[in-house]
C-alpha cells in the first residue's frame, strides 16, 4: 500500500467515525414520550419500563432495541 492509499484508507475511517458521532448525537437529543408522559423506544416506540429508566436515566430505546443496536 503507498502513501496516498494509506492516506484515503484513513480520510475514510475518519469520514465513518464523523458520521457515527454524528448518528448518536441526533439520537441521544431524541426522546419520544406519549401523551401519558411515559418515555417511549426511538426506534419500535415500545414503552420502556420504568426500572429500566431508574438503572439507566438516558434510555432512549428498550432492551431489545439497545442490543440490536449495539450488535449484542
Amino acid at each position: 500500500m503507498d502513501d496516498a492509499d494509506h492516506a484515503s484508507k484513513l480520510e475514510e475511517q475518519d469520514r465513518a467515525r464523523a458520521i457515527d458521532t454524528a448518528l448518536q448525537r441526533q439520537d441521544s437529543a431524541r426522546v419520544v414520550v406519549d401523551d401519558d408522559g411515559q418515555r417511549l423506544c426511538i426506534d419500535c416506540e415500545a414503552d420502556i419500563p420504568k426500572a429500566r429508566i431508574a438503572v439507566q436515566p438516558t434510555a432512549k430505546r428498550c432492551i431489545s432495541c439497545q442490543q440490536k443496536y449495539e450488535g449484542t
